[in-house]
This record gives structure tokens, C-alpha cells and sequence, in this order.
């Protein structure tokens, strides 16, 4: 525990160091997809003809789409003019999705005053790259369990001068393998004058994790798309806090939000900085009080703002990554109304579900508000019937919201949790926890927990059988 308990403490001290002390040097976070494209280069939504679609802990498209071209294509233009922020010499990014052993060959230009200043075949299965929560560069990253998506390749720039400059990626030959020739699909370019990679210690040691650096630095340089103003409609003075859910690691950040709005008064625009650029993702915003207030919203500086009244309760938003014409930022009581309407539309074969006929899973039926019973009144409509609700939170207004359902509490539940091994004292408190709760009666199975590698159940039985062992006897040699 001791041993735990510093080396907790220790990365908290680096993590405050380096917010104390890092500032991103110039730098430039430019979408594949917002690339002009001259020929060939298509942008392709992810799942939509790309090869990684984006799961839960991996395979993350910013922007949510690519650019992309088949494996033959050999003649495809596209291009960007940027403003190069300072004279520096420049290190350029390409993330780009990589099979492993395939070859993704495309060649990346850069010109400046009518002159080439640097270019490079990226993509080849030979060049050196960073995979997921890589630190060196190396060719291939091939995890037992599969391909873990997007890599990163450099590009080093010498004596590049603040002003115009273009960036182009073009189609280029490669090896023609059934199995091993791969289509070119490009994810985002990150320029940076940083040619040291400092900025990576500062996300890797941070609350942004050691898993994708270069996703959090890009957001931090392409900056807030969206802004919110925050009206209290209370009786008090009110702070408003701001959450984003990331489905990657950190999976969640917060906004540096410091309000103390006056009743009927509102706040100025608050620029929604920490906000993904990986996914729609949910942003909630609640009050400090629990009291009423409304919630203005839109893109950056532009545009008129939607409102969202709240009557205490958290107002949560699924917003798009990029304010773009085909994409609007809904609650997720309006998605599953939307799921609801739907399922009206194609009625189940055969019988209502009376009992159980799957155990586990995780779904948000146990908050005490529309949301909460929203998402209890889905569960029932698709005929769920067992109670998913990992105990002590939230049992009782999961009860309370899915019998509004037809749900009645059943031998169902389970004893779960994150890391949850079936150590003699977990069960021990398990089953007090159940009993204490009154719902011993119901529990139908012990869930070990999740993502957990073999390793660690051998740490788990060499440690307990050492806890259990008895006390050496001393040597008289």
C-alpha cells in the first residue's frame, strides 16, 4: 500500500510540474479531411469504408472521418495551404490508420516559395512509427489481441519561415500483395516547431494519460469549437461545472470553469476547451446549487445559440466534434426517443419477456431524473429484464425507474466491479454489502471484473498464498 500510495503520489507531482511549466510551442492541428482534394482522395466516415472502426479504448478518428484512397491509386492530389506561425525548423506529424505488416504507402510535400522543402513516403512497412501508448519508434506494433489502429509518423523540417506554405498528400506506388497491400487513409497532420517531442511528456505524465499523447496535444491546438453561457434562473449565486466524456483514456476531462453568477444574471461565453475531437461525444453541465438555469450553445463566436432549460438537473448534450451542417448537438433523451420510435415502428416477434434471458451489462437506469428514467424505459423496450445496476450506487432508483417499466427486482444482479477478484475479503464484503442492501435474495453471479490480464491473477494467488503461508522459522546456520 505504501509502495502504492508514493508512487500515486509521485506522478501527481509530475503531473503539476509539468502544468506549471510546459507551454506548446507553435504548432499547427490540421483534419485530413479538410484537405482540398484535386484528384482521387475521398473523405470517408469512420465505419464507412475505413478499417478500424472506433471501439471503446481504441481506434480513434479525429474529426470522425478520414482521407482516404484504395491501395492502387497512384496519381491522388490533395492539399492544404497553411500560414507557418514562426521561422523554426518543424517536426510534422502524420496519423494515419496502419494494419500491421501492410504496406500504406503515400507521399507527403511540403512547399514553400515555390520549393520543396521536405518530403517523405510515409506509410511503408518498414519505416519507424508510434502505435498506441508507444514511446520509441519502431516499424510494426502487433499486440496478441489485434491491430489497436491509428499510428503516428515523423516528418523533420528544416529552416521553414513564418507565412504561406502547402502541405500535400499524393497517392504513390507500392508493393501490389493480395493481404498485404493496404488502402491510405489519414487521419490528421500536427506540425509543431517542438523537434524535441516535449509536449509528449506533459500529456503522457498529465491527466490525459500515456496512451494518446497527440490526441490531446491536436485538441489543445486546434482550440474550442463550441462556447456555452450559463443564465441562473436561481435563488442563490451559482458556479457551473462543465464534464466531457472521452471514450478513450482519460475517458473523461473538465473545464477550468471559475463562475460565480448572481441570480438572473448570466455568465459570458465559456469556450468549451477540453471537449474531444474524436467523437460526438456527451458534455454535461450542471450547477454548483441544483437550482434552475438555462444553457445557451453554438459554435464559437457564430451563429444562433440553442438553449436547454434545466429544472436542477444536469443538462447533457451530445455534441459533434466541428459544427457542421449535417451534424447537430442533441440530448440523449431526444436519441433514445428517436431508438423508441423506432423500435414502435418494427414490433418483436413472439412473446414479451417475462424473466431474464441475458445477464450483465451497463446502462444508465439508476439516476433519479428524465434521463435516468429515459434510459430505464429503452431497457425495457428492448427487452431487457435483468438488473445490470452494480451495487451499493444507485440500486434503489434503479428499482424505483424500471418498475415505472414493468421491471420487478429478480435473481439477476451481480457483484461486479472494475478489478474484482475472488479474494476470500472481496467476497466477504460482496456478500455484507448484498445483505445490508436487502438484496442477497437476488444475486444471481460474482463478476471478477474487467481487462484483467493473466498476470495479475497470478500476482493475485501468489499474494494470497504468501498472506496465508506461516511465518519462516529462523536458521540456526
Amino acid at each position: 500500500m505504501k509502495k502504492i500510495l508514493l508512487s500515486t503520489c509521485f506522478f501527481m507531482f509530475v503531473a503539476l510540474l509539468y502544468a506549471e511549466t510546459f507551454q506548446m510551442k507553435p504548432s499547427l492541428a490540421i483534419e485530413a479531411e479538410d484537405f482540398i482534394t484535386e484528384k482521387g482522395w475521398k473523405v470517408i466516415e469512420y465505419g464507412k469504408g475505413n478499417y478500424m472502426v472506433d471501439i471503446i479504448g481504441f481506434n480513434h478518428i479525429s474529426g470522425e472521418r478520414l482521407l482516404g484512397i484504395d491501395e492502387k491509386d497512384v496519381s491522388a492530389i490533395a492539399f492544404k495551404e497553411i500560414n507557418v506561425p514562426v521561422d523554426a525548423d518543424y517536426r510534422l506529424w502524420v496519423r494515419y490508420e496502419y494494419p500491421p505488416f501492410t504496406e500504406a504507402r503515400f507521399k507527403v510535400v511540403i512547399e514553400q516559395n515555390e520549393k520543396i522543402v521536405a518530403e517523405k513516403i510515409m506509410g511503408a512497412k518498414d519505416n519507424p512509427r508510434l502505435a498506441f501508448g508507444d514511446t520509441t519508434l519502431k516499424p510494426q506494433y502487433d499486440p496478441s489481441w489485434g491491430s489497436e489502429g491509428l499510428v503516428e509518423e515523423p516528418l523533420d523540417i528544416k529552416g521553414l519561415k513564418a507565412g504561406k506554405a502547402k502541405i500535400s498528400l499524393l497517392g504513390t506506388e507500392q508493393p501490389q500483395i493480395p493481404g498485404l497491400s493496404a488502402n491510405r487513409n489519414i487521419d490528421f497532420i500536427f506540425l509543431t516547431s517542438d523537434t524535441t517531442d516535449s509536449w509528449r511528456p506533459y500529456y503522457t505524465a498529465g491527466w490525459g494519460g500515456g496512451l494518446y499523447p497527440i490526441l490531446n496535444a491536436f485538441r489543445d491546438v486546434v482550440g474550442p469549437r463550441w462556447e456555452v453561457q450559463f443564465i441562473n434562473k436561481g435563488t442563490k449565486p451559482a458556479n457551473l461545472v462543465i464534464s466531457h466524456v472521452y471514450n478513450r483514456s482519460p475517458w473523461a476531462a473538465r473545464e477550468d470553469v471559475n463562475t460565480d453568477i448572481q441570480p438572473g444574471t448570466s455568465s459570458g461565453w465559456i469556450p468549451l476547451k477540453n471537449q474531444d475531437t474524436c467523437h460526438f461525444g456527451m458534455s454535461q453541465f450542471e450547477t454548483s446549487t441544483k437550482e434552475k438555469f438555462e444553457l445557451l450553445l453554438r459554435p464559437i463566436g457564430e451563429g444562433q445559440p440553442q438553449t436547454f432549460a434545466s429544472e436542477g438537473n444536469p443538462v447533457r448534450i451530445y455534441l459533434p466534434p466541428y459544427p457542421r451542417q449535417n451534424e447537430k448537438p442533441i440530448t440523449p433523451e431526444e436519441e433514445i426517443d428517436a431508438v423508441l420510435k423506432l423500435l414502435a415502428s418494427t414490433p418483436p416477434p413472439g412473446r414479451k419477456p417475462a424473466l431474464p434471458l441475458a445477464h450483465g451489462g451497463w446502462i444508465f437506469v439508476g439516476i433519479d431524473d428524465n434521463y435516468g428514467r429515459k434510459y430505464a424505459e429503452l431497457y425495457a423496450a428492448c427487452g431487457f429484464r435483468s438488473f445490470a445496476c452494480p451495487l451499493p450506487q444507485d440500486i434503489n432508483i434503479a428499482i424505483k425507474n424500471l418498475k415505472q417499466f414493468g421491471i420487478e427486482p429478480n435473481r439477476s444482479m451481480a457483484a461486479m466491479g472494475y478489478r474484482n477478484p475472488p479474494l476470500d475479503e472481496n467476497i466477504k464484503a460482496t456478500k455484507e454489502n448484498f445483505t445490508k442492501n436487502g438484496f442477497l435474495q437476488y444475486l444471481q453471479y460474482y463478476d471478477y471484473g474487467d481487462e484483467m490480464h493473466f498476470s495479475e491473477w497470478v500476482d493475485y494467488l501468489v499474494t494470497d498464498k504468501i498472506a496465508k503461508s506461516p511465518e519462516p522459522k529462523p536458521s540456526k546456520e
